[in-house]
């Protein structure tokens, strides 16, 4: 199924790489891909959203793949690159969706992009780190957490660890890294076409550094930039109670945070499963929205 390449740039002249799929004249959805991932669209999904006539797109951002860095980008930051990319389309509506680190963005551009945001739907999505009387860490893989504290506990190990999960990224084969991802959680696997699909975005989005990377963890444990209380949008939160990368609970806080929001708590899902398996559902409910 054909996809499209772009390279735009952005007003205060970065570059950021896009793939688009579907009738460009469509309903257009916005990908916000995870963390560390690129531009690449799942090819199941394209199929999808060619066939009931959507406009697909995915960017990489900023420190992906092709895209400029931005150093100190907040999550807020990037609804000036929803705008470019809307604008470049010529879109005057769009919905949008992420999962995993792309929840946060998807979330950021609906809360504050009223106007040009119809819907909005995650998956996995983490939640603030600085929200009161949440535990981030709460129901987190014990190898996960310690990894991302890091962060909080010394600066120069965890951008070590960012630099050996990109080495581990580029030596792997697609075979091994499918593997690791489904050891996440082993009773819910997704499709290995699936999980080869992540190895192959993330292997493009760490090519040329741990920039994207750690430009996203930076954004997720600081202020996000955005009030979420001001919410207007329709926007569904899905998340598996199997989810050990980024449990549950952070969709659970997310729902009670949102006003306009709706919780989609499933029973059999982890962290990969959870867009596997319901991708098509929640793909017609933002067709639904416009």
């Amino acid at each position: 199924m054909l996809t499209r390449k772009s390279i735009i740039s952005t007003p205060d002249g970065r570059e950021l790489w896009l793939e688009s799929s579907g009738s460009p004249l469509g309903k257009t959805l916005l990908f916000h891909n995870g963390t560390p991932t690129s531009r690449k669209l799942f090819q199941e999904m394209v199929v999808e959203g060619t066939d009931r006539g959507a406009h697909l797109i995915c960017y990489e951002r900023p420190g992906y793949g092709g895209s400029t860095p931005h150093p100190g980008r907040s999550v807020a930051d990037s609804v000036k690159d929803v705008l470019a990319i809307a604008t470049y389309f010529r879109k005057e509506r769009i919905a949008v969706w992420g999962i995993s680190g792309g929840g946060p963005h998807a979330i950021a551009a609906a809360v504050l992009l009223p106007e040009l945001v119809c819907a909005a739907a995650t998956f996995a999505s983490l939640a603030p780190i600085t929200a009161p009387h949440f535990d981030f860490f709460q129901g987190m893989s014990e190898k996960k957490a310690r990894e991302r504290k890091l962060y909080f506990s010394d600066e120069v190990a965890f951008q070590n660890y960012l630099r050996e999960s990109r080495q581990e990224i580029l030596s792997a084969n697609s075979h091994y890294l499918s593997a690791k991802l489904a050891a996440m959680a082993p009773e819910v696997r997704a499709s290995r076409s699936f999980y080869e699909f992540s190895y192959e975005t993330m292997r493009r989005a760490v090519e040329k550094g741990i920039e994207g990377y750690l430009e996203d963890y930076q954004a997720f444990f600081s202020e996000w930039g955005l009030d979420l209380s001001q919410n207007t949008v329709p926007i569904q939160l899905w998340h598996g109670r199997n989810d050990l990368d980024v449990p549950f609970h952070h969709s659970v806080w997310l729902s009670e945070a949102i006003p306009h929001s709706e919780l989609k708590l499933t029973n059999t899902d982890g962290h990969f499963s959870i867009l596997e398996k319901h991708r098509v559902r929640v793909m017609e409910w933002l067709l639904q929205q416009f």
